[in-house]
């Protein structure tokens, strides 16, 4: 499936004035905006599954295209969404007041959340297990545990 795969965060606009707007703290914000958050994607169909690593924490959302979901931020932040396609590489969701657009672009995952004017941009990069074994593995050992298909790794 188009979105199934491994990304590193590598790049961040606008993240502190964004998230002050949706509500997180200060502190909420400097816990959350390192560089280096990876991400496993695994999308079944219209399903996906989404493993975020961030330090030692890890979560795992899930959501089907044109069907509400429950969404949970590191901070404990809940939030309902609806996501749908707008073509294989691009998705479309809307939460509340805010705009996703997360469109996959070669090896990067790009997204832009919008509320009003204020976008908020973030630049993922496609990793493969040769380059990051370490976190390949606790993405592995997470689907063991939490009962998820093992993803396929690029070589």
């Amino acid at each position: 499936m188009a979105f199934t795969g491994q990304y590193e965060l590598e790049s961040q606009e606008n993240f502190e004035p964004f998230m002050r707007a949706i509500g997180l703290t200060n502190e909420d914000i400097e816990q959350t905006k390192a560089i280096g958050w990876v991400t496993n994607i695994i999308q079944e169909g219209d399903h996906f599954k989404m493993i975020t690593s961030l330090s030692n924490t890890q979560h795992v959302n899930e959501f089907t295209l044109g069907k509400e979901a429950m969404i949970h931020t590191f901070t404990g932040k809940k939030f309902k969404v609806t996501v749908n396609s707008d073509g294989p590489t691009r998705l479309i969701g809307q939460m509340d007041n805010v705009k996703t657009v997360t469109e996959l672009k070669g090896n990067k995952l790009i997204s832009i959340r919008k509320i009003g004017p204020l976008m908020y941009r973030s630049v993922s990069r496609g990793i493969s297990c040769t380059k990051s074994k370490g976190r390949c593995a606790i993405i592995a050992v997470l689907c063991v545990k939490i009962k998820l298909p093992l993803p396929e790794f690029a070589p």
